[in-house]
């Protein structure tokens, strides 16, 4: 069966290092031939995102991004990271995208709130409050939830950072990847404890 992972989570709780941790270890996290953009001071390393799906997902274009589910329909694997899916009314419609014969796994990368916060302040988020992060979180636990995601794959940030090899593995065997050793050395190097978004 073709195999489909979403990355989602609160902003700014590790998202993009997750994706490119799922780039190393075999995972496309954009179309072949799209370049990867970033930002010099928050995102040195990648959003491992495409300007356009996210576009069309904050203006919930579903019949642009059911043409792009489709066109990718031949691979036998590929990714696609979010935070924008938090929320229901952008989750299930996306979902509503594939293919019966397509397996979706669902990643959440989830992170300490205070330090969430803080990488929120960093960057001049507008309302940045521990509410907000809370808000956000629950949020995303409902989304889960109406969608029937009862087990989604839960990957802490912090001890990602801590200790990748481990959690790297974790990724690895919860989303049945068989990744080599090449690539999970490369995905481990690929975890950068410099890039947490605060001093």
């Amino acid at each position: 069966m073709k195999k489909r992972i979403i990355v989602t989570g609160v902003d700014r709780s590790g998202t993009s290092c997750l994706a490119r941790v799922l780039d190393c270890l075999g995972v496309p996290m954009q179309s072949p031939g799209e370049k990867a953009h970033f930002n010099e001071t928050m995102n040195p390393t990648g959003y491992y995102e495409e300007p356009q799906v996210n576009e069309w997902l904050r203006a919930e274009q579903w019949p642009e991004l059911r043409r792009y589910v489709e066109a990718r329909y031949a691979a036998p694997l590929w990714g696609i990271k979010d935070p924008r899916l938090c929320v229901l009314s952008r989750m299930e419609p996306f979902l509503n995208c594939f293919r019966h014969d397509e397996d979706i796994r669902i990643v959440v990368t989830q992170r300490a709130a205070v330090n969430i916060l803080k990488s929120w302040d960093r960057c001049g988020k507008e309302g940045a409050s521990m509410k907000a992060v809370f808000d956000i979180q629950e949020e995303l636990d409902a989304t889960l939830a109406a969608v029937g995601c009862v087990n989604p794959v839960i990957v802490d940030y912090d001890a990602l950072v801590i200790d990748p090899g481990s959690m790297i593995h974790h990724i690895n065997t919860k989303l049945g990847l068989f990744a080599s050793n090449t690539q999970k050395q490369r995905a481990i190097d690929s975890v950068d404890p410099k890039l947490r978004h605060f001093v």
